[in-house]
């Protein structure tokens, strides 16, 4: 019986914990767009490697404070473990709050908005961001990550780096979210309109297939690539 309710008790705080981070995440996202993502945006996307980095330390804490709750749960002295869980909280109440802050701060600022008229790029030490236009763009580089480095890439990642006047560059292959109007498209097709937009204005590519057949995707995404690959 004693194995049930403990069962029943670790499978209710997983499934709290998980909605916890759902609830996190969409409340972050939501104020983002309110405050940096207007009405006729195309698409935004979270500024990779930082945006990894973010969702990988909220999930490492979550799941630091799952490990301490259900160690509260197999915790026969409830009384003692709530004034050493207390304690703990009271002595690093800054750090805490510090570094909550600034996790929220930096997943909110972190972002690239993408209109028909411009591209912003927005980041923790640039919160009011910078404006290009599409005549900015200087080049592009395109192709198929080889190999796997944490927080950067992964192999068989396809990419589309886009390069300004000033030497930012951007991936636009970043997790991103399409506005409501465009929801209709298919997968990685924002990508291919943003290529025949760019190209049109005779910007120069530099792209490779080599690694295409690393790429685990249905053929139709496949294909896709295959075309923004060769369209110059």
């Amino acid at each position: 019986m004693k194995l049930v309710n403990w069962i029943s008790t670790a499978v209710l705080w997983i499934a709290s914990y998980i909605v916890g981070l759902f609830v996190l995440f969409f409340s972050l996202d939501l104020i983002q767009r309110l405050i940096y993502v207007p009405k006729e945006y195309f698409f935004a996307l979270h500024n990779s490697p930082l945006g990894r980095i973010v969702y990988f330390i909220v999930i490492i804490i979550a799941a630091a404070a799952a490990t301490r709750l259900v160690k509260f749960i197999k915790t026969k002295d409830k009384d003692m473990a709530k004034e050493e869980i207390a304690s703990s909280i009271k002595k690093y109440k800054a750090p805490i709050s510090i570094c909550g802050f600034l996790i929220m701060y930096m997943f909110i600022t972190n972002l690239t908005v993408i209109t028909n008229d411009n591209i912003k790029l927005y980041s923790p030490i640039n919160p009011m961001g910078t404006q290009y236009s599409y005549t900015d763009i200087v080049s592009v580089n395109t192709g198929v990550y080889n190999k796997r480095i944490p927080f950067i890439s992964d192999k068989g990642q396809f990419f589309y780096k886009v390069k300004f006047s000033d030497g930012k560059e951007i991936n636009l292959m970043d997790l991103g979210e399409l506005h409501n109007d465009f929801q209709y498209l298919d997968t990685y097709e924002e990508i291919e309109m943003m290529d025949e937009k760019i190209m049109k204005m005779g910007v120069s590519k530099v792209s490779s297939d080599k690694y295409l057949h690393l790429v685990d995707f249905d053929q139709r995404y496949i294909d896709r690539f295959q075309r923004i690959l060769n369209n110059k």
